[in-house]
């Protein structure tokens, strides 16, 4: 609500000031039906935060400005006078001539979301996650728990349709690296390249099994892959985590309500757009500037989330590797195994 300053002036007394503008942000929302799309997942922090400090939002869908000109862009964001702009886009999603209008508009620009690759091609302001450390974090979750052949599946190859490419920012051989400097198996064969459905993450864990190869956990690119991994392994009779821990990344609000929970790099969604209206009105109190390019990328913080997908893996790991037939019609429903003692507690890993 707009409400006028009181202002002191000596000797007068006190007066009521003129009305303080309300400040405005427009907000540039790609449309989606998508799950997996983590705006709609941002969006209510960003109008959390609105509201406590009584800003208005204005939602423009990305495809009213498709095909506008950058005369008309340019005019609108003048006539509006918004106090800033966010940006819910993985990358811009615009061509020029729309595109221009953005690059040189004087009005505080924010995409508290982007790709680090697109970011740095840029001059905006952007918020992006650091890859790479983090899914090293989910790598070493796993580890830390026991697991030492680790599946990992994920988008490995990109597509005009599909902006992600290689595995959370390591190409393949990158990844073989890095799991040998950890100490777990180095094995090709258990990086698997699938596109986010249903049925293309199950022919790539059919593919794992045909070839009978043992793995312990399954490291997912996204929650997303994650949920369906799990339902695979629940289809093929097993334990989850003491015969296959899955390990999530992302951060899907609904992954701590899965059975097991979802072990996961939380992103903190909600955090990152309460987050990004401080951020705009910070760019916008400081005034137009010129960026170089590659703009100034702020990393948004991330939470490891230790939950029953992985925190109750074994340590036994001639108990954990399971050798998959390639055709598991013939399996029975429950494998029968022979009595073991107790383990001791010397044998678990510290934390476990």
């Amino acid at each position: 609500m707009d409400r006028g300053l009181l202002v002191k002036r000596w000797g007068k007394g006190n007066f009521v000031g003129p009305k303080e503008r309300q400040k405005r942000i427009l907000v540039i929302l790609a449309s989606s039906s998508n799950d997996a799309d983590p705006f709609q997942y941002i969006m209510p922090g960003i109008e959390a935060r609105a509201r406590e400090l009584s800003i208005k939002l204005e939602i423009l869908p990305l495809e009213f400005i498709y095909d506008k000109s950058e005369e008309f862009v340019t005019s609108m964001l003048e006539r509006e006078k918004f106090t800033g702009i966010l940006f819910l886009n993985y990358i811009c999603g615009l061509e020029p001539p729309a595109l221009e209008a953005f690059r040189k508009t004087r009005t505080a620009l924010y995409w508290p979301h982007v790709l680090e690759e697109w970011a740095r091609t840029e001059h905006f302001y952007c918020g992006c996650v650091d890859t790479r450390k983090t899914f090293r974090e989910a790598l070493q979750m796993l580890i830390s728990h026991g697991a030492r052949r680790i599946a990992t599946i994920a988008k490995i190859v990109g597509s005009p349709d599909y902006d992600f490419s290689g595995i959370r920012g390591y190409s393949t051989a990158e990844f073989l690296a890095l799991q040998e400097q950890l100490g777990v198996a180095a094995d090709p064969e258990l990086i698997l390249n699938s596109p986010y459905d249903k049925a293309s993450i199950y022919a790539a864990l059919d593919r794992l099994a045909g070839k009978r190869i043992k793995f312990d956990a399954v490291l997912c690119m996204s929650d997303f892959y994650a949920i369906h991994v799990m339902s695979w392994l629940k289809a093929h009779h097993f334990r989850i985590p003491e015969d296959v821990a899955v390990m999530g990344y992302c951060g899907y609000p609904g992954g701590k309500f899965m059975d097991p929970p979802l072990s996961t790099i939380d992103y903190q969604y909600y955090q990152m757009g309460y987050n990004a209206v401080d951020r705009l009105l910070q760019i916008a109190a400081q005034g137009p500037a010129e960026l170089p390019l590659g703009g100034v990328v702020d990393y948004c913080p991330c939470i490891a989330c230790l939950r029953g997908s992985v925190e109750k893996m074994r340590n036994d790991q001639s108990e954990n590797c399971y050798e998959i037939r390639s055709s598991f019609a013939d399996r029975t429903p429950h494998r029968k195994r022979a009595a073991k003692p107790p383990r001791r507690k010397a044998c678990m890993l510290s934390g476990e």
